[in-house]
């Protein structure tokens, strides 16, 4: 399912808060988005504050960081994800302090609290952006900033009918969009397999919002565009999961 909002682009948090809230109501997740553009503003006035979510571990591996693209991007991941077990406790009636997680990365990269290795982590950027989700399914979020992509993209990572389909769409409007969108659903299959660029993209085919992948049937994709930004989430139905 692909909804699309276009409007002013300082409404991109707020409408993209409203899409996930209906598909967490839905899909038994949280989230929390981090505007990246604030955050380092937040880290410039006070970061001392800020980086108080975070647990001994991770401001050991912080200090191992220099890139400050990188540095906010992580903090950004940390904080995100950190504020979305907060809100899955406060629905448990539970309480946690956030320095006490570790949200690291696993053998496959993808990344999973080590106090909770039950909950499935998800992150995504695309600056100034950054949603973290935390659910006790598999899930798969990406999001990018709508893009024309190169022919060598489409050759190398689309599948044959993706890019019979994109062929169709040359010298459109709706090309970059549609093309984005493509390119975000594979990226959150590749979460959600926990695969990340281990996994075949030309394989994939995400034309359909159900697809069978890897042997598993009724992979759901849900894709919402906003602006100049495109999102998609990828997961199982639950009798699958």
């Amino acid at each position: 399912m692909i909804i699309q909002n276009n409007t002013y682009e300082d409404d991109t948090v707020r409408l993209t808060k409203l899409y996930l809230d209906r598909q967490a109501a839905e899909h038994e997740f949280c989230f929390h988005v981090v505007d990246m553009g604030e955050m380092a503003r937040r880290l410039k006035r006070d970061e001392e504050s800020i980086l108080t979510v975070l647990s001994v571990r991770e401001l050991l591996h912080l200090r191992e960081l220099r890139n400050p693209k990188n540095r906010l991007q992580w903090i950004s991941g940390r904080y995100a994800v950190k504020s979305a077990v907060f809100k899955l406790k406060l629905r448990e009636q539970s309480i946690m302090d956030p320095c006490c997680l570790d949200v690291v990365k696993g053998a496959d990269s993808a990344p999973f609290i080590l106090q909770y290795p039950d909950l499935c982590v998800s992150i995504t950027h695309s600056f100034p952006y950054c949603v973290g989700i935390v659910a006790k399914r598999a899930i798969g979020i990406d999001m990018e900033k709508v893009f024309i992509p190169e022919d060598s993209l489409i050759k190398h990572f689309f599948s044959d009918r993706e890019e019979k389909f994109l062929k169709s769409l040359r010298n459109t409007d709706e090309y970059s969009v549609k093309s984005t969108i493509l390119w975000t659903r594979k990226e959150a299959v590749s979460k959600l397999f926990r695969l990340g660029m281990k996994m075949d993209f030309r394989e994939l085919d995400t034309l359909e919002d159900a697809i069978i992948f890897q042997g598993r049937s009724n992979v759901r994709l849900f894709s919402f565009v906003c602006n100049s930004y495109c999102l998609s989430l990828a997961l199982f139905d639950c009798d699958e999961n």
